[in-house]
């Protein structure tokens, strides 16, 4: 942490930038880092899910399997139209089609998971917490 500037430059913010770049479609992947229960405990479970996002080849391993839920948030807004619609109409070069077709994939996984987080095992705090 540099106090003069504000910077703070740490694990979890190189993961942010390496997963960044590992990405094979249009979402926000969570890193190792996320894993830590008490970050995890902090979370919003409708705003995050269990997903293992798309990576691209050799960069396996980067991801937590945490993901932000961004297809619920644009379910939750009725003004923004259809999802599958709008990314139809965004996905105009075949250069960049799998970002789209893995986007797609993952706002019918969302539609048909919302409730993901009921199912996991409660945490018990240990006497350490």
């Amino acid at each position: 942490m540099d106090k003069d500037t504000g910077t703070y430059l740490g694990r979890p913010i190189v993961e942010a930038a390496e997963l960044e770049h590992a990405q094979n479609w249009l979402g926000a992947s969570l890193g190792p880092s996320a894993a830590w229960p008490e970050f995890q405990m902090a979370l919003d479970p409708t705003g995050i899910m269990l997903y293992e996002a798309p990576l691209k080849a050799g960069r396996e391993g980067l991801a937590s399997g945490l993901v932000i839920d961004w297809p619920r948030r644009w379910r939750e807004r009725a003004d923004y139209g259809d999802l599958v619609a709008t990314i139809d109409t965004l996905d105009t070069d075949p250069r960049f089609g799998r970002y789209y077709e893995h986007a797609r994939e993952f706002a019918a996984y969302s539609a048909s998971n919302p409730d993901w987080y009921k199912h996991l095992p409660v945490r018990e705090p240990d006497e350490a917490d």
